[in-house]
């Protein structure tokens, strides 16, 4: 097995990118597929610079730099679908969002229907979309870990909300049979603790880091923790408490 130099991994780099292949990324996974090439059938007094040429001249008919006009030309497309998807996907839950509540004014049959539209298109439609098109940002696992933890943390509180809106209760004091009485309820609370313990941490201490970023960051993550504390304290912890602990009065989500 001929084994790569450092110095020689330069070379190809270098080249590759003369050759018109200026996205790191295209450029690093051709580096590694060629690599693999010469490791695997050039041998080990082989004569690396022509080994390297003839392989690099099966990637292209005309030029090298025909992947990278096809690659972002795919990457435009693909792009183009999601941000199509995502911005449907917000207009229809908007659209069930205030049409739920124009129907919930006048009292009609179909306030349910369309609230559970709004919220259906809005957690399972926009949301991950939303992350799908932001994720090709991501620089850093900051970033990985702000978007996740702020779009998991959305998720369970929508569905929370969902779940309020049609009545469902989280507790149902008359059965002890099924466990899953307080299911929604652990979501809204998980929702919180990811929200308060996670992302308004990770997101302060990335917002710090920045001169430009200090004051807007401080402003949003004050606003989010007096948001979830308020969602924490209108929070009834009553399920969670034995008999003889409800001695304290609370008001329910």
């Amino acid at each position: 097995m001929y084994q790569i130099t450092e110095q020689q991994i330069d070379f190809m780099l270098d080249d590759l990118e003369k050759r018109g292949i200026r996205t790191e990324s295209l450029r690093l996974n051709l580096l590694d597929h060629i690599c693999i090439l010469i490791e695997e059938n050039l041998a080990p007094t082989g004569d690396f610079y022509a080994f390297y040429y003839s392989t690099i001249q099966a990637f292209y008919q005309t030029e090298l730099s025909e992947l990278e006009t096809e690659t972002n030309y795919l990457l435009l497309q693909n792009n183009f679908i999601m941000k199509k998807a995502l911005i449907i996907s917000g207009l229809l839950a908007a659209f069930g969002f205030v049409a739920g509540s124009i129907s919930k004014i006048f009292l009609t049959r179909f306030t349910d229907f369309l609230l559970v539209f709004g919220f259906a298109s809005f957690v399972l439609l926009f949301l991950p979309l939303a992350l799908v098109v932001l994720i090709k940002g991501f620089r850093s696992r900051t970033d990985v870990l702000i978007y996740v933890s702020g779009t998991v943390s959305a998720v369970l509180y929508f569905v929370c909300m969902m779940c309020k809106c049609l009545g469902i209760p989280s507790f149902n004091p008359q059965s002890v049979s099924s466990g899953f009485d307080n299911v929604w309820l652990v979501m809204w609370l998980t929702a919180l603790g990811i929200g308060a313990l996670v992302f308004v941490p990770v997101y302060l201490i990335k917002g710090l880091s920045k001169p430009e970023s200090k004051i807007p960051a401080i402003i949003v993550s004050g606003l989010l923790i007096a948001f979830i504390g308020v969602q924490f304290r209108l929070t009834s912890l009553q399920p969670f408490r034995t008999p003889e602990k409800q001695h304290v009065s609370a008001l329910k989500v």
